[in-house]
Order: C-alpha cells, then structure tokens, then sequence
C-alpha cells in the first residue's frame, strides 16, 4: 500500500488590523520540521508554508527577534515583553506566550490545543526594555501557513472470502469530514479510470469485484486548506 500527498495551496497575505507595525525591531516566524511537518517555502507574499501529514503531535513555533538596532534578541525581554503567536484571521492566542528566547536564540511556542484545521498565523512582539538598555519596539513577523494533508490508513482484509472485496480505510490528522470528496480510481496502465465517489468522512469502504490495482484519493474543496493525498493497493485472487 502507498500514500502520498500534494502540496500545492496557495494563500494570500492576511494582515492583523490589531497589530502594531514594526519600529525597528523584527520578527521572523518559523515551524520546526518535526516527523509530519513538512516545510513548503515561500509560497506568495513572504507567507511561509507548512505542511501537516497525518496526525502531527509535535507542533512547535520558532520566533527570532531582533532589538531596534538589528540585534539578536537572545535572552528575555524586559518587563511587559513577551511573544505571542495569534491566528491571523481571529486574533486569537495560539499557544501560550514567550518571554525568554532558549540556547538556540529563539522564543518557543508550543500551540495549545494542537492545530487540526488549516490556520495562517503571524508572531507580535509586545514593547520592551532589555536589561541591557536596548529597546525592542513593538514587532510582527511575517505569517506562516500552515495547510493539512490528511494520512490514509488502510484497514482492508487480507483475505476476503467473498465475490466482492471491500477496500476500507480510514483517514488521519485534521477534522476532515465534509472537507472534499473520496474517489475510487481503477489502475490501469497509467491511466485512473474513476469507479465511485462520496463525500469524505474519516471511516470509508468501497466495494470491488474486480481485482487489479486501485486508488483511493482525497480531493479537497478548492481552496479550503486541504491538501490532497492518497493511497494505492492490489487486490488479487487467491
């Protein structure tokens, strides 16, 4: 059996009315690639991509600060100083905040509740004096795009002993229901000849009676955050 996905949404810029602009110092907003979290690039206006696959228990943000004078912020902020990640469309926190960078010179935020729905994020940096006397003015980072690729898990039997053979399966990461359409496509050659669709639910079963080589493809709403993704299997008699 074999899954694969397709990182290919684009998202437009979302600015935070609430934010203060930047006055000299900066922030750059990052995710770290932990297993399932997959770095897209720049994918249109400085917004940086992610992809989540699957069910991704490490999710982590990495913010780099600079002061007003361009240098690194690599320790705490002064008093009333803190990072905070919000949701680019809400406001909303997303996480709790920061107010030390660690040894790696970066402010960690750890999202609580996990993210399971595409979300686009930016980091603020709230004014402060560091201990030092510079100044760290109030900053917002560039926004991260975090989109989701559902994983499949295929829960078919081994052996069927019946005319017909059920291909079940069952879909991992996000809250994908409703979200797109599940396809039943027949391998033959390099063509995908389209068998059956419904409506994507996290549990699935399509039932087959010819053998052959078969794929199950996640299609999602255009536009929505979701990214494709699919599994492929051989079904045979013996």
């Amino acid at each position: 059996m074999r899954t694969r996905t397709m990182f290919t949404a684009a998202v437009a810029a979302v600015a935070l009315a609430a934010v203060p602009a930047a006055n000299g110092a900066t922030a750059t907003l990052t995710m770290h690639p932990w297993n399932g979290v997959t770095p897209g690039g720049d994918i249109g206006g400085g917004t940086q991509g992610y992809l989540l696959y699957g069910q991704v228990f490490q999710q982590e943000f990495l913010v780099a600060v600079t002061d007003d004078l361009g240098a690194p912020v690599g320790s705490c902020l002064g008093a009333g100083g803190q990072v905070r990640v919000l949701n680019a469309a809400t406001g909303q926190q997303v996480g709790p905040a920061a107010t030390c960078a660690i040894s790696d010179g970066k402010f960690h935020i750890f999202p609580s509740p996990h993210i399971t729905r595409p979300t686009d994020v930016v980091a603020v940096v709230d004014p402060s004096t560091l201990l030092s006397g510079a100044v760290v003015s109030s900053a917002q980072s560039n926004q991260a795009a975090i989109r989701i690729a559902p994983k499949f898990l295929n829960r078919s039997p081994s052996i069927n002993p019946g005319t017909t053979y059920p291909i079940r399966g069952e879909l991992q990461g996000g809250s994908v229901k409703g979200t797109g359409s599940l396809i039943l496509f027949k391998k033959q050659g390099s063509r995908l000849i389209r068998k059956a669709a419904r409506p994507v639910t996290r549990k699935f079963e399509f039932k087959v009676r010819a053998t052959g080589r078969y794929r199950v493809q996640y299609k999602p709403k255009s536009g929505n955050g979701y990214v494709a993704s699919y599994m492929e299997l051989t079904i045979r008699r013996i």
